[in-house]
């Protein structure tokens, strides 16, 4: 596809157009490359614009005459205003990282990387740590900037997202994009709620080094298709690629179903690893994480303190990761826990999930109050004849109100061998103690 609505401008590097336009360009984060830009990048960048070997010009819509383009209050239209409204006149299509790089440049917290500049017209200028910021260049150099550096600008004027979508494809056609990178381009609540995601908790959760951005929303992508389908279905790229639709299973399941819905999770689970004391959390070991969630979810339990379970999580997890247990064995061979944990497949994400659901019975972090099953719950006939049996006093001696007994906030009626070991829902096994307390014995006798 190739666009003709252009117009092409060279302005002085330093001169107010570029300032201006350094101030009223909206970089989106669905059109970007960051992670691409790694290291000493940036200063590259600022170097060859010096020289004149930045050959790739930076790539924006006119949001305005976009806007006129548009059907009043169409999703385009409303998309374009949104960024009017913020007071931008341009969205960068391509060039984020050149945007970003020029204007911290001319703003004195980016230096030109270090090396010989040689130069027209002016004697080769070194640049090192002294002279690398545009304050501290030479006279000589800041009058070559000033008369002969010059930032391409290409403007183009489009009506519909979908062709800022296309733009962003094809000015990249040399650099492949990720299946993510275009999915974060579709005009979609999905692609949205994932960079809201992100935003908030990408850089406390450095899930990836460099903090890679499409990487980190297709993380929490995968999350959103094994809460919609289970473990058991596993994910695919186009499993995420049918959660960008409204209408699916998968984002009905993120933002719609009752109680606790995807979202939600996600958004919890990104807490729990913000709690975390010990080193990062790695890719794998949050997709584990969030499928423990999803089995306790699952299993209409809660947790009580998150402090307690992401360190508990954690420890199991180890144990986990260094078993010898053959869960799957197939032509590639015999795998472990840890060798299933690179992999989103059918029967290695239902395997993995089996050990952790496993584990999660075994956890004393999580209540199992809200369990469903009338079979576990003692009636308030039968914590009466408790409370008397206990004359009125747990096994500290402290007084049990009789007004208090069925204050399910303050005295749980505790099965004394648990439920889930088999002890039965009678008055000789039930005793009224502390609801904190009940909670941090948790399944224990």
């Amino acid at each position: 596809m190739i666009y003709t609505n252009y117009n092409h401008f060279q302005w002085p590097l330093t001169g107010q157009k570029v300032s201006h336009f350094l101030d009223k360009v909206a970089l989106d984060d669905s059109f970007n490359r960051h992670a691409c830009w790694k290291g000493n990048s940036g200063s590259e960048y600022v170097r060859n614009v010096l020289v004149g070997f930045a050959p790739n010009p930076i790539i924006v819509a006119n949001l305005k005459k976009c806007l006129e383009l548009c059907v009043e209050d169409s999703p385009e239209y409303k998309y374009f205003q949104s960024w009017i409204e913020k007071g931008y006149e341009y969205l960068a299509i391509d060039g984020n990282n050149r945007t970003t790089s020029i204007r911290k440049y001319l703003n004195n917290e980016l230096g030109v990387a270090h090396g010989t500049l040689v130069l027209p017209n002016i004697p080769p200028v070194t640049i090192d740590k002294k002279n690398n910021l545009i304050k501290n260049h030479s006279i000589e150099l800041k009058q070559f900037i000033e008369e002969n550096v010059v930032l391409t600008i290409c403007e183009y004027t489009l009506s519909t997202r979908a062709q800022v979508s296309d733009l962003f494809y094809y000015v990249n056609e040399g650099q492949p994009l990720k299946d993510q990178e275009k999915r974060n381009a579709l005009l979609v609540k999905m692609a949205n709620d994932i960079r809201e995601i992100t935003r908030e908790f990408e850089k406390s959760n450095k899930f990836y080094k460099n903090n890679i951005h499409y990487k980190f929303d297709e993380l929490m992508v995968k999350c959103a298709v094994i809460f919609a389908y289970g473990p058991a279905n596993g994910v695919t790229q186009n499993d995420m690629n049918l959660a960008y639709t409204d209408n699916s299973m998968t984002y009905q399941g993120w933002v719609k179903k009752p109680g606790t819905n995807g979202r939600q999770m996600v958004e919890h689970a990104n807490r729990l690893c913000r709690l975390y004391s010990g080193i990062s959390i790695n890719p794998s070991t949050f997709l584990n994480l969030f499928m423990g969630l999803y089995a306790i979810h699952m299993s209409k339990n809660k947790i009580e303190n998150d402090e307690l379970f992401i360190e508990w999580f954690m420890k199991t997890e180890a144990k986990r990761l260094g078993s010898k247990e053959v869960l799957v064995s197939n032509t590639r061979g015999d795998h472990t826990y840890e060798g299933l944990c690179g992999s989103s497949g059918k029967v290695d994400l239902e395997a993995r999930y089996g050990v952790i659901k496993r584990d999660m019975k075994k956890c004393p972090h999580i209540s199992e109050q809200f369990e469903l099953d009338p079979n576990r719950l003692f009636t308030k006939v039968q914590r009466y004849e408790a409370w008397e049996r206990q004359n009125g006093k747990t096994l500290n001696e402290e007084i049990i109100p009789e007004s208090e007994i069925n204050d399910t906030e303050k005295w749980h009626a505790d099965h004394i061998v648990p439920f889930s070991l088999g002890g039965p829902t009678t008055v000789d096994n039930c005793r009224l103690i502390r609801k904190e307390d009940n909670l941090q014995k948790g399944n224990r006798v």
